[in-house]
């Protein structure tokens, strides 16, 4: 009787797991952003990266980006907690997978447009620069944000009332 419950013990084990594991299976994924972009567009990999950020990013989920010139964006993602949408600058040595990755999408730096504004919160900025800030070369740094026509009231970085 005693193999008798500890199978059934197992069983129930597996079932309990295997059950209540997949009510929690969705992980971070890792998504890529490349200006020149041709394939699917869908920021799977570097051959079908995104060729800006999308209108919407996914919580937990880490956005590199390559090498070029993007649009201002409005980080306006509806919080769930504490989790965070990472925007990490692609780099040689950290760019996620190999899939369609080249070097010269991580030797130099992502310009971002000329206003980031955040109006929720839970957001990492990482430049993934080369050299420890604050640095006299603006080439160490990953991300550049332009600076073009922006009026001193109107800020380069906007950070709402809810922006963390």
């Amino acid at each position: 009787m005693l193999k008798l419950n500890s199978k059934l013990n197992i069983v129930f084990l597996i079932f309990f797991f295997g059950i209540f594991g997949l009510a929690n299976s969705s992980e971070a994924a890792n998504r890529y952003v490349r200006q020149d972009a041709t394939g699917a567009g869908n920021g799977s990999d570097w051959t079908n990266a995104y060729i800006s950020l999308p209108a919407t990013l996914t919580r937990g989920d880490t956005y590199y980006i390559a090498d070029g010139t993007y649009a201002s964006y409005t980080f306006d993602d509806a919080e769930s907690g504490t989790s965070v949408i990472t925007i990490k600058k692609a780099t040689i040595a950290d760019h996620g997978q190999e899939t369609g990755w080249n070097n010269a999408y991580g030797d130099g730096q992502a310009v971002l447009g000329n206003k980031m504004t955040f109006t929720k919160g839970y957001f990492t900025i990482d430049g993934n620069g080369t050299h420890t800030v604050p640095s006299s070369n603006t080439n160490d740094y990953g991300f550049k944000i332009a600076e073009n026509s922006v009026t001193q009231n109107d800020g380069i970085v906007r950070i709402g009332s809810s922006g963390n």
